[in-house]
């Protein structure tokens, strides 16, 4: 029960950062996000960047879990996130486990 792999279908999601920087969103063969930056990744992004960039990860992250009617868990440096195919998504910080 439960557990078994799943592929994800594959589905794009391009945004626009800021007038010349974009990055689009992507699962891969082996379902991690990849995302590509366009020109590429700044060498030192602005904080306002980054938050655009988080929001739209989040936003494509919950869309594909909804999509997929399967559950997602994000890992970073941040904490643990999870996304729910019901449109719920819950935060826990490093500092709360």
């Amino acid at each position: 029960m439960g557990g078994e792999a799943v592929q994800l279908k594959l589905r794009k999601k391009r945004v626009r950062l800021a007038k010349n920087l974009h990055v689009e969103f992507s699962a891969g063969d082996d379902n991690r996000l990849c995302a590509g930056w366009d020109p590429g990744v700044p060498a030192t992004p602005s904080r306002q960047i980054w938050k655009r960039y988080k929001l739209a990860r989040d936003i494509y992250l919950q869309e594909m879990a909804v999509d997929q009617g399967i559950s997602m868990v994000l890992v970073d440096c941040e904490g643990l996130r999870a996304f729910k195919p019901t449109g719920a998504s819950q935060t826990t910080g490093w500092n709360e486990l």
